[in-house]
């Protein structure tokens, strides 16, 4: 009863909660919705997993809508259950300037590429989709 237990290091380790806080807000699924944000600030009718085709969402955007942005169902499932882009990326619908969409974009970490001009869809794939960028392409459509 005289021998004191020996002391034992007590090891903190992070809050797991706090981690798969991070890791959530942080995937792909989140940085478009945070350049979607942005370019509603500038004006831009913005919507993710909008309707179930192209023709689709276009039908339901506001008649008076000259600048808008959004991707479909179609692609939505190439979004993973953890918010992740899957290979060959996504295609934006779009109106507007093409060039601030995808500054807005790729401000928050995405790579876009609007190189197809105005009767394409502006393209985001994942980064390790991107092996030599002055070599890459956008998926087709």
């Amino acid at each position: 009863m005289g021998r004191s237990r020996p002391y034992r290091q007590l090891y903190l380790l992070p809050d797991l909660e706090e981690v798969h806080q991070q890791r959530r807000h942080n995937n792909d699924r989140d940085r478009i919705a945070r350049a979607f944000r942005e370019l509603r600030k500038k004006g831009y009718e913005c919507h993710a997993d909008w309707h179930c085709c192209q023709n689709c969402g276009l039908a339901a955007l506001k008649p008076e809508s000259e600048r808008y942005v959004f991707f479909h169902r179609q692609d939505a499932v190439k979004i993973d259950r953890w918010g992740n882009l899957q290979p060959g990326g996504i295609g934006l619908n779009w109106a507007g300037d093409p060039e601030e969409i995808v500054v807005a974009l790729r401000e928050q970490g995405l790579v876009a590429d609007a190189s197809g001009g105005w009767a394409r869809r502006i393209h985001i794939v994942r980064r390790a989709d991107i092996t030599d960028p002055s070599k890459s392409s956008p998926p087709t459509s």
